[in-house]
C-alpha cells in the first residue's frame, strides 16, 4: 500500500501516525485536530480529506456520537513508520508540484496559527479553520516564513484601539484572519516601495512545530528547521 503513495501522501501520512499513538488504529477530527499533526484546523481537515482519497483512511460513523470515527487502513505501527520516512529520502525530485504547494500550505498555516495565537493574547479568539487569504501566498512567495512573521508582528503591534474594537465585534473568524494579512500586505508594499530589507523574526523557543512540518522539512526536504529563515520559493 505504501509503495502506491505519491510522495505527498506518504509525507500526510507519515505526519499522521507520528501524531497518533503507537498501534492506534482510530480517531475522530476533534482528536486529531487538538494534536500536533497540523498548525492549523484548516490544514489538518485538508489533509485529513486528502488521504481519504488514497483509501488509506476511511472514515466510519460513530454508534457512541455524532461525529465520524476515521480509521487507518495500515497498522499503525514503528515498523510501517519507519519504512514510510525511509522512502521520503529516496524521492527528492518526485511530484515538485505537489511538494511546492504542500510547503505553501504548511508555511501558510504557520503563519495563520501565529495570527491566532496574537490576537488571542489580545483578547480576540478565533479560530482557523478558513481557507488562506491568496494574499498571503503572495507575500510567502516573495519572503521567507521569518520575514512574513515579522511583516505579521509588526501588523499586530500597529493595531490601534480602534483596531481592537472592529476586530472584537467581527463575527466571521475568516473576515478578520483576511483582515490582518490585508493590513501585513499594505506594509509588505511599503518596504517594496521604499526597497527596505525585512528583518527575521525570531520565534519562541517553546514554538510547537507540527509533524506535518517536521516530516516535510526534516526527513523529506533534509534542511529541518532552517526553513524558516532560509527556504525561499
Amino acid at each position: 500500500m505504501i509503495d502506491s503513495l505519491d510522495i505527498v501522501d506518504r509525507i500526510l501520512l507519515a505526519a499522521l501516525m507520528a501524531s497518533l499513538e503507537d498501534k492506534k488504529q482510530s480517531f475522530t477530527l476533534k482528536e486529531i485536530i487538538a494534536s500536533d499533526f497540523a498548525s492549523t484546523e484548516e490544514l489538518c481537515v485538508q489533509s485529513i480529506e486528502q488521504l481519504k482519497t488514497t483509501e488509506v483512511l476511511k472514515a466510519k460513523a460513530s454508534t457512541k456520537a455524532k461525529e465520524l470515527n476515521y480509521e487507518l487502513c495500515l497498522p499503525n505501527t514503528k515498523e510501517n513508520l519507519k519504512s514510510l520516512i525511509s522512502s521520503l529520502k529516496d524521492s527528492q525530485t518526485e511530484n515538485q508540484e505537489r511538494i511546492t504547494i504542500l510547503i505553501f500550505d504548511a508555511l501558510a498555516a504557520e503563519c495563520i496559527e501565529y495570527i491566532v495565537n496574537e490576537l488571542k493574547k489580545l483578547k480576540i479568539d478565533i479560530k482557523a479553520d478558513s481557507p488562506t487569504p491568496l494574499r498571503l501566498f503572495e507575500l510567502l512567495s516573495n519572503h521567507s516564513s521569518a520575514e512574513v512573521h515579522m511583516i505579521l508582528w509588526q501588523t499586530v503591534k500597529n493595531l490601534s484601539k480602534s483596531d481592537l474594537r472592529i476586530l472584537m465585534a467581527t463575527a466571521c473568524d475568516a473576515e478578520i484572519i483576511h483582515q490582518i494579512v490585508d493590513e501585513a500586505y499594505v506594509i509588505y508594499l511599503k518596504y517594496k516601495h521604499f526597497n527596505r530589507i525585512v528583518g527575521g523574526f525570531s520565534r519562541r523557543p517553546d514554538h510547537r512545530t507540527s509533524a506535518i512540518h517536521k516530516i516535510l522539512f526534516t526527513k523529506h526536504l533534509g534542511i529541518g528547521l532552517k526553513y524558516f529563515t532560509e527556504l525561499r520559493l
